[in-house]
C-alpha cells in the first residue's frame, strides 16, 4: 500500500521447500507452488516468507532483472539458487551482472540438524557443517549455497546480512518457537 502498488502485482508463492521458481507472468493463482520468483516488469512485488530458511534477493545492474528465492536446507540442497540462474542464462540474461543478497536466516553457529542431514551436506564444503555432539550437528546453508554457486561457475558477488534470526529478535524464527514470519520483499521502482 506504501509503494502504491495494487494487491494484484505482490506475488506470494504456497512455498513448498523444493527447487521449483516462476516468472511472475507465468502465475495464474494464489496457490501456486514454489519457492522463488523473478520478473523484469516495474510495479511489481516478490515476496517470500521465511522463518529460519535463507532469503536470497538478486537482481542484475546491466537488464531489468529482479527475483528472490526461498532457500532452506531441502533447496539449497536441491539447487534451487543455481537452477534459477541456469534457466536465466538460458533465456538470454547475463549472470555476470547479477547481483545476490543473503537475508536473514538460522546459521552454523546455532543451526542444529541430525546426522541424516550431516550425511547430504558433508561432501559439498566441510567447512559448512561440524559435528556439535554425537548426535547434532551445525550447518551453514549460507556457506553451501556460496560453494554451490561456484562449483555451477557462478561467481557474482553475494552480499550477506549476516543476522542470524535465531539470536536476533528481530525476526522471526521457527525454530524459536514464533509463529510468524518474516516478509522478504524485492521490487523494481
Amino acid at each position: 500500500i506504501r509503494l502504491g502498488i495494487p494487491t494484484s502485482n505482490v506475488f506470494i508463492l504456497e512455498q513448498v521447500h523444493g527447487d521449483i521458481f516462476f516468472e511472475t507472468k507465468d502465475i495464474s493463482n494464489e496457490k501456486t507452488e514454489g519457492d522463488a520468483l523473478y520478473t523484469n516488469r516495474t510495479g511489481e512485488v516478490l515476496v517470500v516468507k521465511t522463518a529460519d530458511c535463507m532469503p536470497v534477493f538478486f537482481w542484475s545492474n546491466t537488464e531489468q532483472l529482479i527475483g528472490i528465492i526461498h532457500s532452506g536446507w531441502k533447496g539449497t540442497h536441491l539447487g534451487i539458487s543455481e537452477k534459477l540462474y541456469n534457466h536465466l542464462k538460458s533465456i538470454g540474461y547475463s549472470t555476470n551482472s547479477l547481483n545476490a543478497y543473503i537475508g536473514p536466516c538460522a546459521r552454523k553457529k546455532n543451526y542444529e540438524v541430525s546426522e541424516d542431514l550431516f550425511e547430504k551436506f558433508k561432501t559439498y564444503y566441510p567447512d559448512a557443517i561440524e559435528r556439535k555432539d554425537n548426535q547434532k550437528y551445525l550447518l551453514g546453508i549460507d556457506l553451501v549455497l556460496r560453494k554451490r554457486l561456484m562449483e555451477h561457475n557462478l561467481t557474482f558477488p553475494v552480499s550477506d546480512s549476516e543476522i542470524c534470526t535465531m539470536d536476533d529478535n528481530h525476526y522471526h524464527s521457527h525454530r524459536c518457537g514464533d509463529k510468524g514470519r518474516n516478509l522478504n520483499l524485492i521490487w523494481i521502482s
